[in-house]
């Protein structure tokens, strides 16, 4: 069944997922959807579209969240994807998008279980990043030894996105394999900790200050989709927080299944006091609208962020 279902937060393990499903159909046309925007029904028509010549084509459907336990749709929309779930264009590669967990309960789930299609890199282990980040090495023709690598995963946060970042700016470097010193020297902690300070101060409402790392990290080359993907995640883990106290749970509990440390538990619990959770529900789609609008090409990489501080500080 060419439908396919594609669960995490990291962009380079979407974006690598996106090209293996396509895999020699990369040349087709590629028609990108986003469901804070646009709803299931059009993704179906366009979906169950086929033209006199029976062009194949690929649709990305971007936060596809109904497949998760807190995510909704109509009936109408869930009685029609039930539908095409039973007779897909088999001309037409479908690929939701969702940084969620799937609901196995759920019927289009099961569907898709039963035929391995669900591909879940939500949570990575410290050694399942370690795999993808040797992965990137052999797919870039570059060698680390375990030492800089381990040094790589702990001083980004476990972010995979910023960790190949930084990969691809010692392959500039060094053209061999380098020693960790050597690597310290390459890997600045600067744009780390301008990313970490930037997201910080928004989530502090510290817009003026926000302004004035944004332009540094500029300055650095920092990755949008590094900053809005972490962004997210910060005000995702708020509102886990939020809801978890509204629904008398220890909000300690919900971020620890998050596998959050303790000092970041306490520091996304400290923040989620400032916001209600109707607040965070309304950001959280606002940086996915952004997210869409950069990886759709509908606004220059180059002033994305910029544009969403403007609609953060509105």
């Amino acid at each position: 069944m060419p439908i396919y279902l594609i669960i995490s937060n990291f962009q380079r393990i979407i974006k690598q997922q996106i090209n293996k499903i396509i895999g020699s159909d990369l040349e087709k046309e590629t028609i990108y959807f986003d469901l804070n925007k646009n709803s299931i029904l059009e993704v179906i028509t366009e979906a169950s579209y086929s033209s006199l010549f029976n062009d194949k084509k690929n649709i990305v459907v971007y936060n596809a969240d109904f497949f998760a336990s807190n995510g909704k749709i109509t009936e109408k929309e869930a009685e029609a994807l039930t539908d095409y779930f039973e007779s897909p264009n088999l001309f037409v590669k479908l690929i939701f998008i969702s940084s969620d967990k799937e609901d196995s309960r759920k019927k289009i789930v099961k569907k898709l279980k039963d035929n391995k299609q669900i591909f879940n890199y939500q949570k990575l282990s410290y050694k399942d990043l370690q795999l993808f980040i040797k992965d990137y090495l052999k797919e870039i023709d570059y060698k680390l030894n375990d030492e800089v690598i381990n040094y790589l995963v702990k001083n980004n946060n476990q972010n995979l996105d910023i960790i190949c970042n930084e990969i691809d700016k010692l392959k500039l470097c060094f053209q061999k394999d380098v020693l960790l010193e050597e690597a310290k020297n390459i890997i600045s902690s600067s744009i780390n900790d301008s990313i970490f300070k930037f997201i910080d101060e928004i989530v502090a409402k510290n817009y003026q200050k926000a302004k004035c790392l944004l332009k540094d990290l500029k300055t650095l080359k920092s990755e949008p989709t590094v900053i809005i993907s972490l962004m997210a995640r910060e005000f995702r883990l708020m509102l886990h927080c939020k809801i978890g106290v509204k629904n008398k749970t220890d909000a300690r509990v919900v971020l620890l299944k998050d596998n959050l440390q303790d000092w970041q538990v306490a520091k996304v619990m400290d923040n989620a006091k400032n916001y209600t959770i109707e607040e965070l529900k309304k950001i959280i789609l606002l940086i996915g609208d952004y997210d869409f609008f950069l990886k759709s090409g509908k606004v220059d990489r180059s002033i994305v962020i910029d544009l969403l501080m403007m609609e953060f500080i509105k």
